[in-house]
C-alpha cells in the first residue's frame, strides 16, 4: 500500500508524548513496558499477570500469547472470552470432565503471530488452522486491544490517573527478518486494535525491530558486564524467542549504534523444539495423536509438563520421567501388547532430549557462525529473548564460540530486553544511527543503450538522436549498503520525451545487489505515481526523486526542478507494502 505522506510530515510537529509504552507481541509470550519521558531512567513493566500463579507458579514479565474464543453462531460467529493465562486456565476447565458446553464450543488460539512470518506458513504449511470466521488480523488486533487496555490501566495506576490515551507514544516490536508486508500488517493490526488513530494516540506508531531494541537495551543496561561496552566495540545480538531467531551486529559509537553487517535470522525458536518433542513422543507412542484428539485437555497438561522440562534441561543430568495418563497407557498397551514394556511411564534419556533440541539449536548456531564470519570482529555476544534462558542453548553457544568471542552474556531477565529496549528507542530514536539495507531500491526509467544490453529493449530516442533501453533499474541504495538513519538520496530524471507533460515514478525493490532491468527475476514494482510537468517549459521538464531511508518505511518524494523546494514536494508517498496480504483469506 502507498499512502500520501503529508499527514505523516505534519505529525512531526506534535509535541513529544509524556509517556512512551512498548508492547512485545511475541509468538508464545507477550508483555509491555513503559516510562515517563521526563524520568527516562525508570522503566516499568508488569510482572503479576492475571492467572499467572495458577498457570506457571512464578512471576514473569509476560503473559501467554493465547486467545480464547467462543462460538456464538454456526458458520463463523465468535466472541473473545479471555487472553493470556486466564485463557489457558478457562480453556482447561472447559475441557475438563462434566463441563456443560451448551453455550457454544471454545477454541484456544496460540502461535498466531507466526502466520505473519511467511506466505508459506500463512497458507497452512505448519499446522495452525483458524476456524471459519476468524482471521489473523482480527485475532491479533483483539489480543493487542486487550493488552493495550491493560497497559493504559497500569500506566494510570503507576504514573497518574490524569494520563490519557493521547499522551502515549506506542512502540510495537517486530522481528527484523520479517519482510516489509509483514511489518506493515502489524501496523494495521495496531490501528485495528485502537492503539493509534481517532480517539486514541495521535502519535505515529513506532515499529521497532526486535534485535535493535535488544541492542539498545544491552548498550544501556549491560555496559557494566565484564568491562562494559566501549566506543568502537562490536557486539552481536542473538534474539532467540518462541518463533524466531533474529541476529544483528552493532558497533558502539559515541552516543549511538550503527549496524555493521546485514542482519539474519530464521524460524527456529522454542516453538520448534516443542514440535520436535511432540514428534519424538508420537514416534514412541504410536497412538498418541489419536489419544490427544479424543482428550484435548491432556494436550494442555502435556505441554505444561514439557515446558518445565525444556526450561531446565542443560544437556546432561538424569533422565526425565513422563507419567502417562491411565487412559493413554491402556490405549498403548491394547494396541501394542506384543511388546513387553512398562507402559505407565516413559523415560526420556539426556541423549534423546538432546536429539529433540539439537535440530533447532544447530540452526541457531549456524546463524551465529555466519554473522561472526561476516563481521571483522566481535567483542561481545548477547543472548536475549525468551528461549535464550535455555541452559542447553547457553551451553552450546558457549562451547561453540567461546574461542571466537571473549564475552558471551545472557542478561538476568533476557525476556525483558526487547520490550525495555523498545521503550529506550521510543525515548530516543536517534540512538540507532545507521542501518544496513536489506534490499536494493531504485526507480524504473529509460537510459542510453550500453554494450551488452538486450536488443529487444533497444529503441531510438528521437529527441536525443541515439539509442536508449526501456525499463532500466536505476539504483538508489543496494542490498547490504550502510544507510544513515533518515538519510536522503536524490537523483534527477527527465520525461521520456520533451513533449511529455506527465512522467511516472515507479519504485522497484529486489534482493539482488546489481539488478539491471525492472522485469528481471526477483524484481518487484512496489508502487507508481505520476508527476504533472505541464506548467514547466518544454526542454526544462526535469525533476528530482528523493528517497528517505532509515525508518521502518521508505518515504519517496518528487520535486519539479525550479518549482518545488525541499519543504514542499509535488508528491510524497510512503511505502506500506500491502499487496502480499491482499488475496490471503487468512488476513
Amino acid at each position: 500500500m502507498v499512502e500520501d505522506a503529508r499527514h505523516a510530515l505534519e505529525s512531526v510537529s506534535l509535541a513529544p508524548s509524556p509517556v512512551v509504552a512498548a508492547i512485545d507481541l511475541g509468538t508464545t509470550y507477550s508483555g509491555f513496558f513503559y516510562a515517563y519521558r521526563r524520568d527516562p531512567g525508570n522503566i516499568y513493566g508488569e510482572y503479576n499477570w492475571p492467572g499467572q500463579v495458577e498457570a506457571i507458579g512464578r512471576p514473569y514479565c509476560k503473559t501467554s500469547t493465547t486467545s480464547l474464543y467462543q462460538e456464538t453462531s454456526p458458520g463463523g460467529g465468535w466472541k473473545l472470552l479471555e487472553i493470556g493465562y486466564p485463557a489457558m486456565l478457562r480453556h482447561l476447565d472447559y475441557l475438563g470432565p462434566g463441563q456443560d458446553t451448551g453455550e457454544g464450543r471454545q477454541v484456544m488460539l496460540s502461535r498466531v503471530k507466526l502466520y505473519l512470518a511467511s506466505v508459506e506458513y500463512a497458507r497452512g504449511g505448519e499446522g495452525l488452522q483458524l476456524p471459519e470466521g476468524l482471521t489473523v488480523r482480527r485475532v491479533l488486533s483483539e489480543y493487542l486491544a486487550e493488552m493495550g487496555a491493560m497497559a493504559v490501566k497500569e500506566i494510570q495506576a503507576k504514573l497518574g490517573a490524569y494520563i490519557k490515551k493521547s499522551d502515549i507514544q506506542w512502540c510495537l516490536t517486530v522481528p527484523a527478518i520479517w519482510d516489509e508486508p509483514a511489518k506493515q500488517e502489524m501496523r494495521r493490526i495496531a490501528e485495528a486494535a485502537g492503539l493509534i488513530g481517532p480517539g486514541a494516540s495521535p502519535h505515529p506508531l513506532l515499529i521497532v525491530l526486535e534485535p535493535e531494541a535488544a541492542a539498545v537495551y544491552c548498550d544501556k543496561h549491560m555496559a557494566a558486564a565484564r568491562g562494559g561496552i566501549k566506543r568502537g566495540d562490536v557486539f552481536l545480538i542473538a534474539d532467540v524467542g518462541g518463533g524466531t531467531a533474529d541476529l544483528i551486529v552493532q558497533e558502539k559509537m559515541d552516543r549511538s549504534l550503527r549496524e555493521v553487517s546485514r542482519g539474519s535470522g530464521d524460524l527456529c525458536g522454542g516453538t520448534y523444539v516443542d514440535g520436535a518433542f511432540l514428534e519424538f513422543l508420537g514416534d514412541r507412542i504410536p497412538c498418541l495423536e489419536r489419544f490427544l484428539d479424543a482428550h484435548p485437555r491432556q494436550m494442555v497438561l502435556l505441554m505444561s509438563w514439557w515446558e518445565q522440562q525444556k526450561r531446565g534441561f542443560s544437556g546432561a543430568g538424569n533422565p526425565v520421567v513422563f507419567d502417562l495418563p491411565a487412559r493413554l497407557a491402556a490405549m498403548w498397551e491394547k494396541e501394542d501388547s506384543e511388546v513387553f514394556e512398562d507402559r505407565d511411564r516413559l523415560i526420556i534419556s539426556p541423549a534423546e532430549l538432546r536429539s529433540i533440541f539439537d535440530p533447532t539449536l544447530d540452526k541457531i548456531l549456524a546463524l551465529i557462525d555466519a554473522q561472526l564470519a561476516a563481521s571483522p570482529k566481535c567483542d561481545q555476544l548477547f543472548l536475549v529473548g525468551g528461549f535464550s534462558q535455555s541452559p542447553y542453548l547457553i551451553k552450546r553457544v558457549t562451547d561453540t564460540f567461546a574461542h571466537r568471542v571473549a564475552n558471551i552474556v545472557t542478561p538476568p531477565e533476557p525476556g525483558t530486553a526487547i520490550c525495555q529496549g523498545a521503550v529506550l528507542f521510543g525515548l530516543d530514536p536517534s540512538i540507532i544511527a545507521e542501518r544496513t539495507s536489506r534490499k536494493t531500491y531504485g526507480i524504473k526509467c529509460d537510459r542510453p543503450f550500453e554494450k551488452g544490453d538486450p536488443e529487444e529493449k533497444k529503441f531510438l530516442h528521437e529527441d536525443h538522436g541515439c539509442f536508449y533501453v526501456r525499463g532500466s533499474f536505476h539504483v538508489f541504495v543496494r542490498n547490504g549498503e550502510q544507510v544513515p538513519v533518515d538519510s536522503k538520496i536524490s537523483h534527477t530524471f527527465n520525461p521520456s520525451r520533451l513533449d511529455d507533460t506527465q512522467s511516472s515514478v515507479t519504485l522497484l525493490t529486489t534482493d539482488k545487489r546489481n539488478p539491471k532491468f525492472a522485469d528481471d527475476n526477483g524484481v518487484e514494482e512496489s508502487f507508481g505515481f505520476s508527476i504533472d510537468l505541464g506548467i514547466m517549459p518544454r526542454g526544462q521538464r526535469s525533476f528530482d526523486v528523493q528517497m528517505k531511508f532509515g525508518a521502518t518505511s521508505i518515504e519517496v518524494a518528487a520535486f519539479r526542478k525550479g518549482l518545488d523546494d525541499d519543504d514542499d514536494p509535488v508528491e510524497v508517498k510512503v511505502v506500506r507494502f500491502e499487496k502480499r496480504f491482499a488475496n490471503s483469506r487468512s488476513y
